[in-house]
């Protein structure tokens, strides 16, 4: 007896679930909708200089410490980036976490 209601409550669900997914769907074909087209004409303006500050402090390993700052892997990614995208500068800030301090 409760086999049976197991596989009859397991049929009613696969069924309803079935219904749920083909309710989502429609088979009227794409209404063709006209539009009218319109020509504007914007002005760019040319894009302004932009500094990105970084505060880090996870991406500096422990033998970094002791190098100048401009040495570090960290950095050289920054200046990797700013060679390749013109008017973008990083400015790179350290932070100390309390392990390292």
């Amino acid at each position: 007896m409760k086999k049976m209601v197991i596989r009859i409550t397991t049929i009613f669900l696969a069924i309803a679930l079935l219904f749920s997914f083909t309710a989502c769907g429609t088979n009227e074909p794409a209404k063709a909708t006209t539009s009218s087209t319109t020509t504007t004409t914007a002005t760019v303006e040319p894009m302004k200089d932009i500094t990105l500050t970084v505060w880090h402090s996870a991406f500096t390993s422990a033998n970094e410490k002791d190098m100048a700052e401009d040495q570090w892997q960290i950095n050289k990614f920054f200046q990797q980036f700013e060679d390749e995208n013109p008017g973008v500068t990083i400015d790179s800030v350290y932070q100390a976490d309390q392990q390292v301090a």
